[in-house]
């Protein structure tokens, strides 16, 4: 009866839901253990927990032996106790404070681990030699400082392993595994010392070789506990996928609960709720959700919904759909006729070419999305004139010299592939229309065969930045399907930003190669080259702090050195991306798994715990290069390191700024011009000019009027107010503020760009409670106070001073104003505009993530204040 109970219930339990079964709370000691001991990490710290506790025990037995044999008096005794403990407290606790985060900062924490087994390893030696030679005098005192040593590093070794705990085991099983070492491997360890010790306690040179033994297995046992945890802090490999097959993913589930989700989505006050309704019925294609459409179409207000069911009706094919296809063919909004014609395109099925005469007169639409599509249709379905017609329109559009005519010509070429279509398009790349380019590229990534991607990029290759950085932004859109072009042209990239920009690139694809389950290998010419261009980066990158290191040492009260020290800073944070890229793309292993964007390096924490992978799994050269730079060491550590690795001469020591000013890096040649001007004995020399003659008709805007206005400015008093250090100037101050004060200085650029300064007197209103949230302001100088009305009362909120800001909340809710901002003396303020800010926050998101770290930061703020208020408020009512 037992047998048949239990079996019965396990086939019970098999027949419930993964999702619907109940957790098991009780595990039980040996459920608990075996799911702890389940993990390597766990495992190795196991080991680690029962020597250390083995070994001390020992030595700790033969220290006191010791001291039984030294004192006299149980009252020698008791005092010797109370004065090692008490300097033991004193010095750990101290040691703890200041030492042990300066250790953690510059070797990180888990190979603060090996501190413990080599003062038990050294101790043990140096006892071990004294008890062979017989050495007794000595001895004791000999203990003592062993064993000093011992309990300080015993109190900094363990700080790691809890650390791990939290870093690296899953939060529930954290509790467990600390219970499993306390409760189980220190008790075993103690019952394991205690045996031995009956058996040797006679033999105290067994003793010290037993702790020495122990100590050898320790520093192994560390060893692998710090590849164990370097492996454990990359990122498990996930599913990626991507958003548009997750509505593919989705449409799967065609139940009634899905229904369901999309008839109340369909009928949200949220905008982005019914689109996403729009975009589920788009890939289910069934009459119902085809008649769903239709209705949501029918009461939508708003366009761009209108718009994406238009463009969403490619699986929709049936002929249930051909009425709704020709009422948005002659819809009064030109998108809707585009996007209805792009629809109609892509369906496969015999009744659209009924819809010949609707598409027919949209030839000669106003729009030209509309005329394009209607070309690319009267193409695949028109007769012979037709398709005869649709080559005039499309040569009309080629030749034209209207740009968004000609990019639309080479949108349609690339749809049509007429005879000779990609030479056309090559030659196209030429254009110094940036919209002719960008199409141009474009479409010859998306629809040309291998051979065209290798000449187009190698066209890219000999174009400036801007032109590279475009074919960058083509390849992210495109994807994966380039992976072979890229692989194959990179060993022929001269230029070192289109190596870059294909490098970036294969990373992101990178991620999704690893999460479709498969794997890349990156090697013979193409490996060369990646691995060629990062170490030639890292050595610039040295170099610079190999110049500047000795610059800073010359010129020790040059106050305008901040600024270039600052750029070089976020310089070597960017190369160092770069490097991961490249370690990653070169892994041969798997073990640098981790998708592009989920380490974030500015963050102090993960910095550390890259350290701790790059430094706990082999790796190569670069690796062994980009630790210091991780671990943002001094200028004069970068500066001997990269002297050790490069060879450097000093021959650049020379140059000083000049070095800078040659840089390639156009931001470190504008920091380094603003640190030349600014000292004080600055003058023009001969090899100054010839550089300032050539930044003069740099295609930086910025670079190039500096350099001007050098070159025709003799007092410098003028050069200083040059308009690129106006903008320098806004980017100190802005790095000074609490809102953008993790932002890099490089991209405040454009903030400084787009902010204009602006002087109100004593009593004025700089803006009135009510009014609409427009601006930001920034306060430069003096003081704004920001006061609350509610018509018979005015209360001051608070006082702004240099650096504060206001409006912060407005730049997103555009909310009215609720409280009035007055200057309570003559004030200067940066103001930032709406509108400008929110197309800034688009191209550079580390502003928009440091203002929702600043308001973050303010409304805990104000919610302890609360919180503050109320406790304060109940004791007033209590008393």
């Amino acid at each position: 009866l037992l047998i048949v109970r239990n079996a019965r219930n396990r086939f019970k339990t098999r027949l419930i839901p993964k999702e619907d079964a109940p957790e098991n709370s009780s595990m039980g000691i040996l459920g608990s253990a075996g799911s702890v001991l389940a993990l390597k990490l766990v495992r190795h710290i196991a080991v680690f927990y029962f020597f250390v506790f083995l070994a001390i025990f020992c030595l700790d037995y033969l220290f006191w032996f010791q001291c039984n044999k030294w004192f006299a008096t149980p009252e020698a005794l008791v005092s010797f106790q109370f004065t090692f403990y008490f300097a033991h407290a004193v010095i750990t606790i101290t040691g703890l404070r200041f030492l042990l985060p300066l250790l953690i900062s510059k070797t990180g924490f888990s190979r603060i681990l090996f501190i413990l087994p080599f003062v038990l390893l050294t101790g043990s030696s140096i006892l071990f030699f004294t008890q062979i030679f017989n050495l007794h005098s000595p001895s004791f005192w000999l203990y003592v400082v062993v064993l000093f040593f011992r309990h300080i590093a015993f109190e900094i070794a363990f700080s790691p392993v809890y650390q791990m705990f939290f870093n690296a085991i899953e939060k529930e099983k954290r509790g467990r595994a600390k219970t499993f070492l306390d409760g189980f491997v220190k008790p075993a360890a103690i019952v394991t010392s205690g045996i031995i010790l009956i058996n040797l306690r006679g033999n105290p040179l067994m003793i010290v070789t037993l702790v020495g033994i122990c100590s050898i297995i320790l520093v192994i046992t560390v060893y692998y506990i710090r590849r164990t945890y370097a492996r454990a802090l990359i990122p498990d490999i996930r599913n990626h996928i991507e958003p548009h097959k997750i509505f593919e993913q989705l449409s799967g589930f065609n139940d009634i609960r899905l229904i369901k989700l999309i008839d109340d989505y369909s009928v949200s006050d949220d905008t982005d709720m019914r689109v996403i309704s729009v975009k589920l019925l788009a890939v289910l294609g069934t009459q119902d959700a085809l008649a769903k459409m239709v209705g949501i179409f029918e009461r939508e207000k708003n366009n761009q919904i209108k718009e994406l069911i238009a463009r969403s009706l490619e699986n929709h094919y049936s002929i249930h759909s051909r009425t709704f296809i020709e009422k948005l063919l002659q819809d009064s909004n030109p998108r809707i006729r585009a996007n209805a014609l792009y629809s109609l395109n892509r369906m496969y099925c015999h009744w659209k070419k009924m819809l010949k005469p609707i598409v027919l007169q949209l030839l000669f639409d106003n729009s030209i999305r509309v005329q394009i599509e209607a070309a690319y249709y009267l193409w695949q379905n028109g007769d012979q004139n037709e398709t005869g017609n649709v080559k005039i329109f499309l040569n009309s559009l080629i030749n034209s010299s209207n740009s968004n005519r000609k990019a639309a010509g080479l949108y349609l070429m690339g749809l049509l592939q007429v005879e000779g279509w990609e030479e056309i398009l090559i030659n196209n790349l030429n254009s110094t229309v940036e919209q002719v380019f960008t199409k141009s590229i474009d479409v010859i990534l998306r629809s040309a065969s291998t051979e065209v991607h290798f000449k187009a990029l190698k066209i890219v290759d000999t174009l400036g930045r801007e032109q590279i950085a475009i074919t960058g932004k083509a390849i992210d859109s495109i994807g994966l399907i380039l992976w072979e072009s890229l692989v194959a042209f990179l060993p022929f990239a001269q230029n070192r930003r289109m190596v870059f920009e294909i490098v970036r690139c294969l990373r992101g694809m990178a991620d999704t190669v690893r999460s479709s389950g498969k794997t890349w290998m990156i090697q013979g010419s193409t490996a060369e080259t990646i691995n060629k261009w990062i170490l030639d980066e890292l050595e610039t990158v040295y170099r610079d702090a190999f110049v500047w290191w000795n610059y800073v040492k010359d010129n020790k009260g040059n106050n305008s050195a901040g600024i270039l020290d600052n750029a070089l800073r976020d310089n070597i944070t960017r190369v160092c991306e770069w490097a991961l890229n490249a370690m990653v793309l070169l892994d041969k292993k798997g073990i640098m798994i981790w998708r592009h964007n989920e380490i974030d390096i500015h963050e102090k924490n993960q910095r550390q715990d890259l350290v701790e992978i790059i430094e706990g799994t082999t790796y190569h050269r670069i690796g062994s290069l980009v630790l210091p730079l991780l671990k943002v060491e001094s200028w004069e550590n970068l500066a001997k390191n990269g002297k050790t690795h490069f060879k450097f001469n000093d021959h650049d020591l020379s140059l000083g700024l000049l070095y800078f000013i040659k840089s390639d890096n156009r931001w470190l040649c504008l920091c380094a011009l603003y640190t030349l001007v600014f000292l004080s004995d600055f003058k023009v020399d001969s090899e100054l000019k010839k550089r300032l003659v050539v930044l003069g008709n740099d295609i930086n805007q910025q670079i190039s009027k500096t350099a001007r206005d050098i070159l025709e400015t003799s007092s410098p008093d003028e050069m200083k107010r040059s308009r690129a250090f106006e903008m320098l100037e806004r980017v100190l101050f802005f790095k000074k503020t609490a809102l953008f004060r993790n932002v890099s200085a490089e991209k405040l650029m454009r903030l400084a760009e787009i902010a204009h300064e602006a002087t109100y007197g004593k009593g004025a209103i700089v803006s009135a409670q009510g009014n609409l949230s427009e601006h930001l302001y920034i306060v430069k100088n003096g003081t704004l106070k920001i006061i609350k009305s509610d018509g018979l009362t005015t209360t001051v909120l608070t006082t702004l001073e240099s650096g504060q800001t206001y409006g912060e909340i407005g730049l997103f809710t555009q909310a009215p104003r609720s409280a009035s901002a007055v200057a309570e003396d003559v004030c200067d303020l940066y103001i930032i505009k709406r509108s400008t800010f929110k197309k800034l926050i688009v191209e550079v998101p580390d502003i928009a993530m440091s203002l929702l770290e600043a308001l973050s930061d303010r409304l805990r703020k104000s919610g302890e204040e609360m919180v503050e208020l109320k406790r304060l408020s109940s004791e007033k009512c209590v008393g």
